[in-house]
């Protein structure tokens, strides 16, 4: 695998969610409403895709995936390496248990190929991502256990 092309391809999924995401979290601040079968209604999922839309190149895929304790983005995007297609995927939490939007930024992975610090990137980019799971997890718990107390 190339290395290179898989962190190019992570720095523009990253800045295309850079760009997206403070939108989306703004209109969803707004408010919204969700179906009963978790999907939301035409004119919020309207304005939500027109958002992505504008900013979203051919080669990204973006959809919602809506929960009664999350709204979360999942993308991916397509790139080549060796005459092969390969994706790399995100999954993005905008609204947690507590109903409130997550404000977040994606780092970018700097261009320095040198083993050691493509190493620190990566373990730098999965602490901060562990960190943000398990502030989502704790809200989580305390949301569920708020609940199965009455």
């Amino acid at each position: 695998m190339n290395l290179k092309k898989r962190i190019i391809a992570v720095n523009e999924l990253n800045n295309f969610l850079n760009i997206t995401i403070p939108e989306l979290i703004e209109q969803l601040k707004k408010g919204y409403k969700l179906k009963k079968d978790n999907s939301f209604h035409k004119k919020d999922s309207d304005i939500l895709n027109a958002i992505i839309k504008k900013n979203c190149p051919s080669y990204i895929r973006c959809y919602f995936d809506c929960s009664d304790y999350f709204i979360s983005l999942k993308t991916d995007i397509r790139y080549s390496n060796d005459n092969h297609t390969n994706y790399i995927d995100n999954w993005i939490v905008l609204v947690g248990p507590d109903n409130k939007p997550i404000d977040y930024k994606l780092k970018k992975i700097n261009f320095n190929f040198d083993e050691i610090s493509i190493i620190k990137n990566i373990i730098e980019l999965n602490e901060d991502e562990i960190e943000r799971l398990k502030d989502i997890n704790r809200k989580l718990i305390n949301n569920t256990d708020k609940i199965l107390k009455g």
